[in-house]
């Protein structure tokens, strides 16, 4: 069995790798200028990175998950339900290869602004040191969420 990728197919995954990069530069406070000169590239190389319009190496994602302080992984996880959402096959593949996570929480899917109150709301959150009042605002955050689910 021939295990052949369309170029629609290497594309969206271009894509979605250069979503997770600019989520997680997002996510820690970095501007695209500071991240392409850490990585010792153009700040345009960086922009068709994160629009996915040029391909990343692999020595790239890994200096890339060592900047962001994250596993390499991380430019993968959910990949395979967000790309069958695109009518991409992935039956020819096996299925331990992709991973499926979703732990971006849906933050993509956001208006931008929202995406900027995530930000904030985690890197506040990270530089709570007490661990008895990080776990009272999230249960505060969760209770909150719980019971001002909208209605249409």
């Amino acid at each position: 069995m021939e295990n052949t990728i369309s170029d629609e197919t290497l594309n969206a995954i271009d894509e979605y790798i250069g979503s997770r990069i600019r989520l997680r530069r997002n996510l820690i406070g970095l501007s695209q200028n500071q991240l392409a000169q850490t990585l010792n590239i153009s700040f345009q190389q960086l922009q068709k990175y994160e629009k996915g319009s040029n391909r990343i190496s692999g020595s790239r994602i890994w200096h890339l998950a060592r900047t962001l302080n994250t596993p390499v992984s991380y430019f993968f996880d959910g990949i395979e339900r967000t790309l069958s959402s695109r009518g991409i096959d992935f039956s020819i593949f096996a299925k331990d290869c992709l991973c499926d996570s979703s732990d971006d929480f849906g933050i993509l899917q956001q208006p931008y602004e929202m995406q900027q109150n995530i930000r904030e709301l985690i890197n506040a959150f990270v530089r709570i040191n007490d661990s008895k009042i990080r776990n009272n605002i999230l249960a505060l955050i969760q209770s909150v969420a719980d019971t001002n689910v909208k209605t249409d």
